[in-house]
Parts: structure tokens; sequence; C-alpha cells
């Protein structure tokens, strides 16, 4: 599904480790900031999470950072 929004570029799911069996990363490389400001709203640095999948989310943590193409 995220892969089809506008100003997605790619999506990397990270699946659980066994040290880490309830954790996961989900990374989404948008065009730019505009793009994902256009989806989330101004509050970009804030958690957005489906209501349908909130039962399912035991914590989430954010974090912004800027590609560096080495």
């Amino acid at each position: 599904m995220m892969k089809g929004t506008d100003g997605v570029v790619d999506v990397l799911p990270g699946a659980p480790r066994a040290e880490s069996q309830r954790e996961f990363v989900f990374v989404m490389i948008w065009s730019d900031l505009r793009a994902f400001k256009d989806f989330v709203g101004k509050d970009y640095t804030s958690t957005h999470i489906d209501p349908a999948e909130e039962a399912l989310v035991e914590h989430r943590l954010i974090r912004h950072c800027d590609l560096v193409e080495a």
C-alpha cells in the first residue's frame, strides 16, 4: 500500500530478530520533506498509525533522517 503513495520512493521493512521478537522496523524513503508532510500533516514528528492497526502496536518510536548516498 505505501509503495503506491505519492512521494514514497521506497519502503524497507525489517523483520524481528530472535533476540527482539516483538520489534521490527519500517523504513520509508520519501522524495522530500514536503511530500511527507503532505501525507501526514504538519505534525510530522509524531507517530502515525492507522486506527485499524492501533490494537496491534504496543510501542512506537519515530526517527527522521536525511538520506546520505555513499
